[in-house]
């Protein structure tokens, strides 16, 4: 893997893992802000939001090729 694809993997991770992180040290700021807004429920939303922004999610499922889900090699 090319020093680029590293790289950029580590900084869209940031772009997730910050937000959440201020989430938490702001979190009256947050909370007031969201209230500003009108937000529904802040006091229920912003714990969820916190979670589902900080914490890494597992890769997303991958459906089986139509073929059956099994690649074949040919023998030349």
């Amino acid at each position: 893997m090319s020093f680029a694809v590293t790289l950029g993997r580590f900084l869209l991770g940031l772009y997730f893992f910050l937000p959440g992180i201020s989430k938490v040290v702001g979190y009256a700021d947050t909370l007031s802000y969201m209230a500003l807004h009108n937000i529904p429920a802040p006091e229920l939303l912003l714990p969820i939001t916190t979670v589902l922004r900080a914490c890494p999610r597992p890769p997303p499922h991958r459906a089986p090729p139509p073929w059956g889900g099994r690649r074949h090699r040919r023998q030349w």
